[in-house]
């Protein structure tokens, strides 16, 4: 069932999260302390240090090496780190805003190295993007959106297709986010919506 986690309270849990986070959180191996709907608490048995609110992360849990996406919502001292799990967007309630804008996509379980990917066009459950790297369908990444309120909104994006746009040297990949923080899609909303007022197709 989409939105379900067996997960219990005392398992090991690892974090990825991207790379800009990740130098100033450290901290990647936690225990599973309690969990309430959406609404996990992790602890670290050691202070876990600034935290980006909103930022993207993958959660592996148990043995079993099970994953599961969400967004830190804050921190819990002094070893405490509070995350919302994600929920299944649905793309086909977004409308999809033609827009051009330079994006970073760090792949997951890959190199750690982010690589610049060009928008077609961006909505609030996902993107089409060019680049000259591709990515596998089905696999993930870590993106980046820069916009008008300062630092990137952070989501991850899941590849739903990948491939040589007829014409081009370069791939056309459907990216669709399947994490994406409340104060994240807020920001990206209003962007969108304000971009398609002022029919700005070029930022």
């Amino acid at each position: 069932m989409a939105g379900t986690y067996f997960v219990a309270v005392g398992e090991p849990v690892t974090l990825d999260v991207p790379g800009s986070v990740r130098r100033s959180m450290p901290v990647r191996h936690f225990t599973l302390a309690s969990i309430e709907g959406r609404d996990a608490l992790l602890r670290a048995g050691r202070p876990v240090g600034p935290v980006t609110l909103g930022a993207p992360v993958v959660m592996t849990v148990g043995r079993a090496e099970m994953t599961v996406e969400g967004t830190v919502m804050a921190s819990s001292p002094p070893d405490g780190l509070a995350l919302r799990l994600a929920a299944t967007l649905d793309r086909r309630f977004y409308p999809r805003v033609p827009i051009v804008v330079e994006i970073e996509l760090e792949q997951i379980d890959g190199s750690d190295t982010p690589i610049r990917a060009v928008t077609v066009d961006l909505s609030e459950g996902g993107a089409l993007v060019r680049c000259s790297d591709p990515f596998p369908p089905g696999g993930r990444a870590f993106v980046g959106i820069p916009g008008p309120w300062g630092s990137p909104v952070m989501a991850i994006g899941q590849v739903v297709s990948c491939a040589i746009a007829p014409g081009e040297h370069l791939y056309r990949m459907r990216l669709e986010f399947t994490s994406l923080g409340d104060e994240q899609r807020r920001h990206l909303h209003d962007w969108l919506a304000e971009t398609q007022t002022a029919g700005t197709t070029l930022t």
